[in-house]
């Protein structure tokens, strides 16, 4: 298979490609459900109007818990650019709240769902997810880790380096991919361990004009990198020219290992876009 030359369009359009192609799983899980209503509007100009609205989400973090609700507002102030002000966990049987939460400022609910409820740390717990940012080049999201001891969720904001974030719970690990310029991509893996999200491995690869760098032909080269640990040790750093009609040919002796079927990386498998959101 050969991959051509990214262009500024596809470079624009590619992160946003990978969530319109996601499933719409508004709750992250099957134990939850999700609803959104307008709770409140006022008028802000005579251009815009504030409105606030109240999704509201049932789940159980394991088997063996209660129902709880939880209720997101989110506040948009006309301009496009919603943001979650407040959530609150509530036991659905008796209404009692067990937690509030105030997500970090300057979050933007660029998906369907202002929360999302799924097992970001692979301990049989669901935790839950919120989005924060969805530039051109990447999507990110914020997490709030389940804490059996304290029965509460409790922030790892190391989760907001995971971009556009897809779930491998075979290897308990999440992928990472974004855009890193005109022609340059890079893909991670990462683990939780010790409290905070942590990159295990790095795959990127960026045209060699862009980096200035000082090679032949630099405009129709591509400078491949890979690092490994979570030191982040440099294992390979290779240049290849494109063909002639401008594709990266994935069968090139020091590409094929990255884009093979199967491979560690296999950059081609459909699972680096199985987005669990879905982009509004």
């Amino acid at each position: 298979m050969k991959r051509r030359l990214i262009s500024m369009v596809f470079v624009l359009g590619l992160c946003a490609a990978f969530g319109a192609c996601a499933a719409d799983k508004p709750a992250g899980s099957t134990t939850g459900t999700a609803a959104g209503s307008t709770t409140a509007a006022m008028t802000a100009t005579t251009e815009t109007a504030v409105v606030t609205t109240a999704q509201t989400f049932t789940f159980r973090v394991n088997a063996d818990m209660p129902e709880y609700t939880c209720t997101a507002t989110v506040l948009d102030d006309g301009f496009g650019t919603p943001t979650t002000t407040g959530i609150v966990i509530t036991d659905s049987a008796s209404g009692a709240v067990l937690q509030t939460i105030v997500p970090p400022d300057g979050n933007y609910v660029f998906t369907k769902a202002a929360v999302y409820f799924l097992d970001v740390t692979f301990d049989g717990n669901l935790d839950s997810v919120i989005p924060i940012q969805n530039p051109a080049h990447y999507t990110s999201f914020d997490a709030y880790i389940w804490d059996g001891n304290a029965k509460q969720f409790v922030e790892a904001p190391s989760f907001m380096d995971v971009m556009c974030p897809v779930v491998d719970a075979e290897k308990k690990q999440f992928l990472s991919s974004m855009l890193t310029g005109l022609g340059g991509v890079s893909y991670g893996k990462f683990v939780f361990q010790n409290g905070a999200f942590v990159q295990t491995n790095c795959f990127t690869y960026t045209l060699a004009s862009q980096e200035g760098d000082a090679v032949a032909n630099a405009d129709t080269t591509y400078h491949y990198v890979e690092t490994s640990g979570t030191a982040q040790t440099v294992v390979k750093d290779f240049y290849v020219q494109l063909n002639d009609d401008g594709t990266m040919d994935e069968n090139n002796a020091q590409l094929k290992p990255y884009f093979a079927a199967g491979s560690f990386w296999d950059l081609n498998s459909p699972q680096w876009q199985e987005m669990f959101y879905e982009i509004k």
